[in-house]
């Protein structure tokens, strides 16, 4: 566990969070020949039912009353526009819709469902229909993703570089063609935590992965899996791949190699959602028709799962129980940034040997947003109580070397998804020589 340096001064109030951590149990799965999951099939009747506490079944067939989904992000904010519904059959069907209407440059926060739980390494899958755009170039762009909570931006010579990992399935994606039509695509991105990307497009493949370049069936109106397992240790690498999962018919995007660079370094959140982002010099968004991403099933596992061997996974885990996590992985249940400025950590070292170099990495208490560093710096605390120069740190991670009694640390940052509230938090460490 690293160690979290104590704090100096705050300023404002301290917000006290109830966190339920999945630890896991010893007691073997019900099923041991299945790997751990967090799986949900997706039974809800109303969002006010998915955005509350439910029960999950746990690893040895316990129940465990968790929120494990929460509305755009951790301040559970509201939609601007656009709404989440569920199918009236058994089958559970989540649908997240933008009905046929003008959408205005002021309703950027289209729905989005974002898990409490956060994952690493391992394999993230879901099925998922997406409906016809109503024309190529709209910028409309509809994602199944995970990405990490503590996502922070700090601005450099006028341009803001961020900080954050992340993988993603983009439909339509318009961060690549925001003026003129494009044909509507399949993106695929990740991110290191060092706020380098890398992006492709997935290609259609038969069964032995020879290249057929644009797929035969057409992506949207079908259900797919959409598959990705992300390789930690000596490995380092995402793959990604999407199954047609229609009776009696089969074909497959995928990316031609595993990705090796930018490979997420953190814990992340995942997220089925819509976006639109106005550019300055576009007008309203007329959709003709409704805009629906359905979605029937999440899985995931911290073990590496082939899209074929969730499929199965699934099938069996439906016979078992809606909702289920045999995982470790924790979930946050009443983290909230709302009305409360968030509280910081600086995660390294309390104490370090004088002469000797420590390293610290700043870090926002995950409530999934974005944080906007608007100070971050270190100084120097002499033994007669002079104070040194502030030097600024324009990164989350930084080094120093111990040459006098004490370093002292400076951070504050603002939630930029949520700045009609109390937004800023501000705190001061101190590191004293060893």
């Amino acid at each position: 566990m690293k160690e979290i340096i104590r704090t100096l001064r705050t300023s404002g109030a301290v917000m006290v969070m109830a966190i339920a951590w999945f630890a896991g149990h010893r007691a073997e799965a019900q099923d041991p020949s299945l790997p751990p999951v967090i799986f949900d099939d997706f039974r809800y009747r109303t969002p006010e039912s998915l955005f509350s506490e439910n029960p999950w079944r746990g690893s040895s067939g316990e129940a465990i009353n968790t929120k494990a989904w929460r509305s755009y992000n951790w301040d559970d904010l509201y939609f601007q526009f656009g709404t989440v519904s569920f199918s009236d059959d058994t089958s559970g069907v989540m649908v997240l819709t933008l009905p046929a209407d003008t959408l205005e440059k002021r309703a950027a926060r289209l729905p989005a469902v974002v898990s409490g739980f956060v994952t690493g390494p391992g394999t993230y899958a879901a099925r998922v229909r997406f409906s016809d755009l109503p024309h190529p170039g709209n910028r409309l762009q509809l994602a199944f993703w995970s990405t990490s909570p503590d996502h922070i931006m700090f601005e450099s010579n006028d341009k803001i570089v961020e900080h954050w990992s992340e993988v993603d399935f983009e439909w339509n994606n318009w961060f690549d063609a925001r003026t003129g039509t494009h044909p509507p695509n399949m993106r695929v991105t990740n991110h290191s935590a060092t706020g380098k990307a890398s992006n492709s497009n997935l290609f259609c493949t038969n069964a032995v992965g020879q290249d057929l370049g644009n797929c035969s069936p057409r992506f949207t109106d079908q259900w797919w899996v959409l598959h990705s397992s992300v390789l930690a240790a000596d490995e380092k690498a995402v793959v990604y791949s999407a199954r047609l999962d229609e009776p009696g018919r089969s074909a497959m995007w995928s990316r031609p190699a595993p990705v090796r660079e930018d490979v997420p370094t953190r814990a992340m959140m995942s997220e089925f959602s819509m976006h639109w982002r106005p550019e300055s010099d576009s007008g309203p968004l007329v959709l003709t028709e409704d805009v629906t991403m359905e979605v029937d099933w999440f899985y995931y596992s911290p073990a590496t799962v082939s899209s074929a061997t969730v499929v199965d996974h699934v099938r069996r885990l439906r016979q078992s129980a809606p909702r289920i996590n045999t995982t470790r992985s924790p979930t946050f249940v009443h983290v909230q940034a709302t009305r409360t400025p968030h509280p910081l950590s600086l995660e390294g070292p309390g104490r370090v040997a004088a002469g000797a170099e420590g390293t610290w990495r700043l870090v926002p208490m995950p409530v999934g947003t974005r944080f906007l560093v608007t100070r971050y710096r270190w100084r120097h605390l002499h033994e007669d109580g002079r104070r040194g120069t502030w030097v600024s740190i324009e990164q989350p991670v930084f080094s120093a070397r111990m040459q006098f009694a004490a370093i002292e640390v400076e951070a504050e940052v603002e939630n930029i998804y949520n700045r009609t509230e109390t937004r800023v938090r501000q705190k001061r460490w101190v590191v004293r020589q060893r």
